[in-house]
């Protein structure tokens, strides 16, 4: 996940989908509510362009879960989820945040296309020649959210290769990047873009 950039239209989705609005402050608001706002429900991916979805309220790895985090690297509080807007704070290693809620941007969307009869029971996913399957973020042990003729499909990375050795043929995989929003207790809040970002916290299976 090392996309540097977010389209404006894709941070307009981004507000829509996690049913948040935008966070207006400026630097010299010091405070917010010290109460976070509720997390919303899972959305479904909402297409936004055919290379482009965002995953509203998305935690994109195994046993993945918003709430009290603790920082292991510094990291940049933003006004917006982009990386051109103001940074309001400079978090450090050690702050305690509560992550309230966050998106995911799959840009550009994975494509594997079926080059002949490709059969997952693990997942019950099947593939038939000229199928395509659009690859979108990651779950965790290897896994993705996927839409197979319009319907959305969880589906394994196992035996889908680059060379369609299996019947399924990896053209492109997606490419992602994860946006947290944090609350710091009494200071402010925030956007956070955590490719880059160590906490812990978030591992509910690692608590």
């Amino acid at each position: 996940m090392r996309m540097t950039s977010v389209p404006l239209f894709l941070l307009g989705a981004a507000i829509a989908c996690t049913g948040r609005t935008a966070d207006r402050q400026t630097p010299d608001r010091a405070h917010d509510s010290a109460t976070p706002a509720p997390l919303p429900a899972r959305a479904e991916p909402v297409a936004l362009s055919p290379d482009s979805v965002l995953v509203g309220a998305a935690c994109p790895f195994e046993c993945c879960q918003y709430g009290k985090w603790t920082l292991d690297s510094a990291a940049d509080l933003r006004a917006t989820p982009s990386v051109t807007a103001p940074i309001v704070a400079h978090l450090k290693e050690g702050t305690e945040v509560v992550a309230d809620t966050g998106f995911v941007v799959v840009n550009p969307v994975g494509l594997v296309l079926g080059i002949g009869d490709f059969r997952q029971p693990e997942t019950g996913v099947e593939l038939h020649a000229g199928d395509t399957l659009f690859v979108l973020e990651e779950v965790g042990e290897g896994r993705w959210h996927a839409r197979l003729h319009g319907e959305l499909v969880s589906v394994s990375s196992e035996q889908i290769d680059t060379d369609g050795n299996y019947g399924a043929k990896l053209v492109r995989a997606p490419y992602s990047q994860w946006w947290a929003h944090f609350v710091v207790p009494g200071f402010r809040s925030g956007w956070v873009l955590m490719d880059e970002v160590k906490e812990h916290g978030a591992d509910a299976c690692g608590a």
